[in-house]
């Protein structure tokens, strides 16, 4: 299963996404490489169903964006 995450080209200092459960453990930790539509596919087949964060940081480790996913395996 992928995760498939779209950024607009105005975000040129992305450089890596976190998923993190309920407890606040960074569960998938990637640095980020985008391709040319500007878009990462992220494996999530590891990962347990459930209600995960995500947060995308910058160079210097700070949130560009946030949000939620659910997991249903």
């Amino acid at each position: 299963d992928f995760l498939k995450i779209n950024f607009s080209n105005s975000l040129p200092s992305i450089k890596l996404i976190q998923i993190i459960n309920q407890l606040g453990q960074v569960v998938l930790e990637q640095h980020l490489s985008l391709d040319e539509n500007h878009s990462y596919e992220l494996n999530i087949k590891s990962l347990a169903s459930g209600m995960y964060f995500i947060n995308v940081l910058d160079s210097e480790r700070k949130s560009n964006y946030n949000s939620t996913m659910i997991v249903k395996n």
